[in-house]
């Protein structure tokens, strides 16, 4: 998937399932993140939201499923451009979610500033 950014982070869904809420990845081959990996950061098949300037991927069956609650920790930071931008239900938004490094998330200065302190680096 050569066209996205070297970097990206892992809104976990549950905390308690993982040892931090949020990771930082980056492609295992150091180049391109594959659609392999994406799909396994959010546990099944992915679906990007469609907010400009943003690359963010969740899992498209989460909603489908029991097994998957929301991601609140994602829909907190991210809610007023998923309000502006998807105009969907949070409760779509559901298990792990990655968020790609872009300048527009850049540019957010409460979600970057969010990640900083909270994010651990993937080993």
């Amino acid at each position: 998937m050569g066209d996205l950014p070297k970097k990206a982070w892992i809104f976990y869904q549950r905390s308690e399932a993982y040892p931090y809420p949020i990771v930082e990845v980056e492609p295992k081959d150091g180049e391109d993140f594959t659609l392999e990996e994406l799909q396994g950061f959010v546990e099944g098949p992915i679906e990007k939201l469609p907010i400009p300037g943003h690359i963010i991927f969740a899992n498209e069956m989460a909603g489908l499923s029991d097994e998957f609650q929301t991601n609140a920790r994602f829909v907190t930071y991210f809610q007023k451009l998923l309000f502006t931008n998807v105009l969907m239900s949070e409760k779509l938004i559901a298990g792990n979610v990655i968020v790609m490094d872009t300048p527009a998330l850049r540019e957010e200065e409460d979600i970057m500033h969010y990640i900083d302190v909270v994010a651990v680096v993937a080993e």
